[in-house]
């Protein structure tokens, strides 16, 4: 089990061939744009369909609010406001490297110890040979190779050494009078997302203004239906993803941004499907707790779920929502608590039905352009809003537009992980 930070890991899930929707005409989903303002629509109110449906933006904006008491500020997490369009630039910082390895065997006696690298060690640092459990501190390094340590330093005698054996850095031992440690942290990795946008057109012709069929609440019923197709759109984006930024042939940007599954891909990937139990699964998932948040939550597939209760029935709670009416069966693990959550679109077309992809609302965070329009140098931001479209308009026919422009900070995908389990 290894995480892959740098790329992507192979073998995705096949596919299952689905048949095409049929397309009605723009006519069919007309709706009249009088009946709507342009009040800004949150995403948390955009639902894709079905009682008792969980979606992403619901689930991640909901748990983000209640980790932050309400205050995203304090928590450090938040629905991020930029204005980079259409970047999303940010830094990924991971855990000071605490694993080393020898570089070359080392008799008992040897105070100069090869390594493969000494970035980051400095004087007073201890480290722990995982084979035979003695303990060395670092008393100089001479080189981005080699230390000086003094041998033995716990109660374990000291043993002979054999290149390839994992040393741990366990802490700093510093010497009387020295102040403390000098300042060290992990290197930040420049990372980039992208801003998506969606748009979905709502139109009405006058034959359908003036038919005797066609009343206010048909017109509602078509603006509605716009709109949920426009969430579908928004919560396939962010489940499946896969950020990329290229021109048009006019030199227009076109950008898609990178979603939870390809997020976690770069992260803890797995096959647990040939030996799932609860240790083997537990043992798995504990890989994402070493970093982000101590809360996951773990968009599963309509196979993954009832497998992962079966394991931990004893163990499994249920916590309700009532704000946005969702509930969340967790599980207390590993000093954290994974959230549990079916998702609808991870089902035997998309190829993830076995799967459980867990993000953590911490380090996973929506993102939203912002900037000023021509309309009084009035503020623009990338929530979903209605915006009539008056340069297509007239009294024959009226268009209008349902808009989002999204995107995800992912600064830390080994928080998050991609696992089969079934």
């Amino acid at each position: 089990m290894t995480a892959t930070p740098a790329g992507y890991v192979s073998g995705l899930p096949s596919t299952t061939a689905t048949s095409p929707v049929a397309q009605g005409t723009a006519a069919a989903a007309a709706a009249s744009l009088t009946v709507y303002n342009n009040n800004e629509i949150d995403l948390i109110e955009v639902g894709i369909g079905g009682a008792g449906v969980n979606s992403m933006f619901a689930t991640l904006l909901t748990l983000q609010k209640q980790l932050s008491g309400g205050t995203y500020d304090d928590a450090g997490i938040e629905e991020t406001v930029i204005t980079n369009y259409p970047s999303i630039q940010f830094k990924e910082i991971d855990s000071i490297l605490r694993n080393l390895s020898l570089g070359a065997n080392a008799i008992v006696g040897d105070t100069t110890l090869t390594l493969a690298s000494t970035v980051g060690l400095q004087e007073g640092d201890v480290l722990r040979n995982a084979t035979t459990g003695e303990l060395v501190r670092i008393n100089t390094v001479p080189s981005g190779t080699t230390v000086t340590a003094s041998r033995a330093f716990g109660t374990i005698a000291a043993a002979p050494m054999t290149s390839g054996q994992a040393m741990i850095f366990v802490y700093s031992s510093v010497a009387a009078g020295v102040a403390s440690r000098t300042a060290f942290s992990a290197a930040a990795t420049d990372k980039v997302n992208y801003v998506q946008k969606f748009v979905d057109t709502v139109e009405v012709k006058d034959e359908d203004m003036l038919s005797n069929k066609v009343n206010t609440k048909w017109l509602q019923r078509m603006v509605a239906e716009r709109l949920q197709k426009h969430g579908h759109d928004l919560e396939y984006a962010a489940l499946f993803g896969q950020k990329k930024l290229t021109t048009d042939t006019s030199g227009r940007n076109v950008a898609a941004t990178e979603g939870a599954i390809q997020t976690a891909l770069r992260g803890w990937t797995g096959d647990l499907s040939g030996s799932l139990n609860a240790v083997t699964l537990e043992k798995e998932f504990s890989r994402v707790f070493s970093y982000g948040g101590t809360t996951k939550i773990a968009f599963c597939g309509r196979d993954a779920k009832p497998a992962i209760r079966n394991l931990f029935e004893n163990r499994i709670q249920v916590q309700d929502v009532e704000t946005v009416n969702l509930k969340f069966s967790y599980i207390d693990m590993n000093g954290g608590r994974l959230y549990l959550v079916d998702h609808p679109f991870m089902d035997t077309a998309s190829g993830y039905s076995g799967y459980a992809c867990i993000i953590d609302p911490s380090t996973f965070t929506v993102c939203y352009p912002s900037g000023v329009t021509l309309e009084n140098g009035s503020k623009f931001d990338g929530k979903t809003k209605f915006v009539y479209n008056v340069s297509q308009s007239n009294f024959a026919n009226q268009k209008g537009d349902w808009v989002s422009y999204v995107g995800f900070k992912n600064t830390n995908a080994n928080a998050s992980g991609l696992f089969k389990i079934v």
